[in-house]
């Protein structure tokens, strides 16, 4: 693994087993072929942050919001951040 891999590993292990996504992430058929099976989740929202398109990049990202916005998404519960942080990893952006 290199140190560009790493680093973008060490976002994943952060905090509890959960992720919050957003956009085309919240879609059964969007989760079931990047994690291999569709994942136990709950809405939740990101206080503070908006999606918003990003230059040279196919999908949204997230990026501070106007006072009171809040990107809506869902939280994924029922992580295995062992058996899932290589497949996330994997379709992570490369640093720049």
């Amino acid at each position: 693994m290199d140190a560009q891999t790493a680093g973008r590993r060490d976002r994943l292990s952060l905090g509890p087993d959960v992720l919050f996504c957003y956009g085309t992430l919240q879609f059964d058929a969007v989760l079931g072929a990047l994690l291999g099976r569709i994942l136990a989740r709950r809405p939740a929202s990101a206080p503070g942050w908006r999606a918003a398109v990003l230059e040279g990049r196919v999908y949204p990202g997230l990026v501070v919001s106007a006072p009171g916005g809040a990107a809506a998404g869902v939280l994924l519960t029922d992580l295995n951040r062992e058996a899932l942080a290589p497949r996330l990893a994997a379709g992570l952006p490369k640093d720049e």
